[in-house]
């Protein structure tokens, strides 16, 4: 299993017609839906606004957007599962240039977009890991943060200051053993089991 963790946007002109290419990272369908609405929002003069979206917990979804049924999002999707890539979206804006590329001539433009996303972007490992929160007092908040920022195998999510000091991470599988020798020094709550990139 495969993610992004950047995003990118591309052009592709066929005939007259303008494809316009969107790779990003998505963590939840709401995330996806947030995507797609600004997209819409943009570009309300568009032709079709196509897309496909794959998730760690197996939630996908694609649309042609009025294109010949198959031929723009299941192609977007088939990008996605070839290349076993979850958490991401790749969105296709096109503007139709007067001349009928065909069904076949469709699903190579729309593969041509996806395909070529992909090349410009790292990809890196989708892997199980945790969501935790970890509550410490302003005396020891400074080593908590550098031993955090020095281990690859944990992300700072956030950090939220009042009477004590919440801080948020994503931390892998394997690091789960370590980060709970931190007990005896500070509270930690496991949040949850997700999938995370590192």
């Amino acid at each position: 299993m495969h993610t992004i963790t950047d995003k990118q946007r591309n052009e592709y002109i066929i005939k007259k017609s303008h494809f316009l290419g969107f790779i990003d990272y998505v963590d939840s369908l709401e995330s996806a839906e947030h995507i797609l609405d600004k997209l819409h929002k943009e570009f309300t003069d568009a032709s079709h606004i196509v897309y496909a979206f794959r998730l760690a917990d197996n939630t996908y979804k694609f649309s042609d957007a009025n294109e010949p049924r198959n031929s723009a999002g299941k192609p977007l999707y088939n990008v996605l599962e070839k290349n076993d890539l979850y958490n991401v979206i790749i969105s296709v804006i096109r503007y139709f240039g007067g001349i009928k590329l065909g069904i076949g001539g469709l699903v190579r433009a729309y593969t041509h977009t996806g395909t070529d996303l992909l090349s410009s972007v790292k990809l890196r490992k989708l892997e199980k890991g945790f969501i935790m929160n970890i509550t410490t007092d302003y005396k020891k908040h400074g080593e908590l943060i550098r031993y955090l920022n020095n281990n690859p195998q944990v992300s700072v999510l956030s950090e939220d200051f009042k009477e004590k000091i919440y801080v948020r991470i994503a931390v892998s599988r394997k690091e789960m053993e370590r980060m709970k020798k931190l007990n005896s020094a500070y509270s930690i709550d496991v949040l949850k089991e997700t999938y995370l990139a590192f």
